[in-house]
């Protein structure tokens, strides 16, 4: 080696090299974290039915039980192993929610622990807890 010259690399890159797959970095989702919702102005808000100061009027509900097929939920609980991306693309999948509303929910699910994503007929509800559950994700359907 002449005193000029720099030193050769210790390694050389070889001629047919393999190409190693890109991994993608993880999204940028702080935004979810500091999600805080807004509250409706005041001119949405219906008046209410009662002329009577101060009293509040029970709404008309239907009753659900055994008889009408019930309501149930499915709940949806943290893990320390999927990604804000793929929770929030199976919830889109299995409940054929908005983005902002898997958003949500899979902030509930980081933040709380868990989350009820959907509500309906105890089939309906079996259906959407196995396509969650594909991803490995522990999911629980009960009765409300």
């Amino acid at each position: 080696m002449k005193m000029n010259q720099a030193p050769e690399p210790f390694w050389r890159p070889l001629e047919s090299s393999p190409v190693l797959p890109v991994r993608r970095p993880e999204p940028d989702l702080q935004w979810i974290h500091n999600f805080q919702p807004i509250s409706p102005p005041d001119s949405t808000i219906p008046s209410p039915k009662s002329s009577s100061p101060g009293v509040i009027e029970r709404p008309e509900v239907e009753e659900s039980g055994p008889s009408t097929g019930g309501a149930w939920i499915v709940v949806v609980y943290d893990n320390s192993v999927n990604t804000y991306e793929e929770v929030i693309h199976i919830l889109m999948l299995a409940t054929h929610c908005t983005f902002d509303e898997a958003a949500i929910e899979t902030w509930e699910i980081d933040h709380l622990g868990k989350s009820v994503v959907h509500h309906g007929k105890e089939d309906e509800c079996n259906n959407v807890a196995s396509v969650i559950a594909r991803i490995g994700i522990k999911v629980e359907v009960k009765e409300e």
